[in-house]
Order: structure tokens, then sequence, then C-alpha cells
């Protein structure tokens, strides 16, 4: 949008954006969201199974915690 809008503003904004994205702290605190969110979305994807036993989705709540 930086590039092609003709709107002061919408460039303004969208250079903003663009900053605020490639900060340090951004890359950071997305690259922890991700360790921390990866192994729930396992458990997430175990538990919708209709086929799964609840051995297993305890398995992998258990694993889940431990990382």
């Amino acid at each position: 949008m930086s590039l092609t809008s003709t709107k002061t503003k919408e460039r303004n904004t969208s250079l903003s954006l663009k900053k605020k994205l490639e900060s340090v702290e951004f890359v950071l605190l997305l690259c922890l969201w991700e360790y921390i969110l990866r192994p729930l979305h396992v458990v997430s994807k175990t538990l919708q199974n209709p086929h799964t036993n609840l051995h297993s989705a305890c398995r992998n709540l258990k694993n889940a915690k431990e990382k």
C-alpha cells in the first residue's frame, strides 16, 4: 500500500505498520508465541479428531505442558 496508494494517510499508516513489523521486539515476540502455541496446536488437532482415545489426548497434553 505504501507504494501504490495515492492517499497520504494510507501510505503513512502502512509505513508505520511496516516499521513495527520489522522491529526486533515484534520478531522476538512472534518467535516466542510460535514456540508456545505449536505444541498446543497439536493438542487441539488431536482433541478434535473423533477417533482420538483418551490415552493419546492425555499424552499430548502432557507433552505440551512439558514444553
